[in-house]
């Protein structure tokens, strides 16, 4: 019984990374319609600038810097590709983040190596355990969940009880009727993309204490579109209960499923994508409302 439920917490810390991914793909698709590729690697940059930052200034403030570099990278995200005007502008978008993410990479290996030490780790050092759990561990995955679910909450309440959410969803709705009201269109989209991409650099933040190399967020990006796929690119309470969901079921998987089957724990996800996409193109956690663009 501990073991299940430790495996069900360690899931849902791990899927509310995923969340914070998942949310700034919502974000971003539903008031702009692009599919943001490059959501993870703006936090896998985000995250090696704070591990840069924290050799010669105290942890907070490496974090509080790096997560403005998220913000000014998801920024000129948006810039990047506001100006593409295509007749397939889904498309073409969505390959114009996908070479954003390459830049990233190749930027991040060329600064800073293929490779790296150790991420500063502000939870306890000591390995001290009770019952078999370690607390390190245990404060970790509370200190995720929490930080996941109170950025989701102020996001989602930002959105409804807020003259800017009123706007974006105004935005999101119909962009030109915003655009006649008065709304300033390209500063709130920008506001959007940064916001993303601070929640892809909170996200990086707690996944480089797991692991920390150039390409450490994309397992983790995987399951938040998959998540963002569920709650049809719309709806943020679908994608992060997805995401959540998701990581518990892989948990939960890995741990009990036949040892020949558990290396195939991603390709059943891939496999659920298809499937979802296939049967429930709209999404299968979102009300059934047309795509919001």
């Amino acid at each position: 019984m501990q073991d299940l439920v430790q495996t069900v917490f360690a899931g849902a810390a791990a899927g509310s990374l995923d969340a914070l991914l998942a949310l700034g793909i919502v974000l971003i698709y539903r008031t702009t319609g692009v599919l943001n590729f490059a959501q993870a690697a703006t936090g896998t940059f985000a995250a090696y600038v704070a591990y840069s930052l924290a050799q010669s200034h105290p942890l907070w403030l490496a974090v509080l810097g790096s997560l403005l570099v998220a913000a000014a990278l998801g920024a000129a995200s948006f810039w990047a590709v506001s100006g593409i005007t295509t007749r397939d502008y889904a498309l073409t978008t969505a390959v114009a983040t996908l070479a954003l993410a390459i830049l990233l990479q190749q930027a991040i290996a060329i600064i800073w190596g293929p490779t790296l030490g150790v991420f500063p780790n502000p939870f306890s050092p000591n390995s001290i355990s009770v019952a078999g759990v370690s607390l390190s561990a245990f404060q970790q995955q509370a200190a995720e969940i929490v930080v996941a679910g109170t950025l989701a909450l102020g996001v989602g309440g930002i959105l409804r009880w807020t003259r800017v959410g009123t706007m974006l969803r105004a935005l999101a709705d119909n962009s030109e009727a915003a655009r006649l009201c008065g709304a300033n269109v390209s500063l709130l989209l920008t506001g959007v993309w940064a916001a993303a991409g601070v929640l892809s650099g909170v996200a990086a933040f707690f996944a480089a204490e797991i692991v920390f190399f150039p390409a450490f967020l994309d397992p983790f990006f995987l399951f938040a579109l998959i998540a963002a796929v569920l709650g049809g690119l719309r709806s943020l309470t679908g994608a992060f209960l997805g995401a959540i969901g998701l990581e518990v079921v892989h948990n939960l998987f890995t741990a009990h499923a036949p040892t020949e089957l558990t290396p195939y724990a991603e390709t059943f996800l891939v496999l659920l994508l298809i499937v979802i996409l296939v049967l429930a193109p709209r999404g299968m956690l979102s009300r059934g409302i047309g795509r919001i663009v």
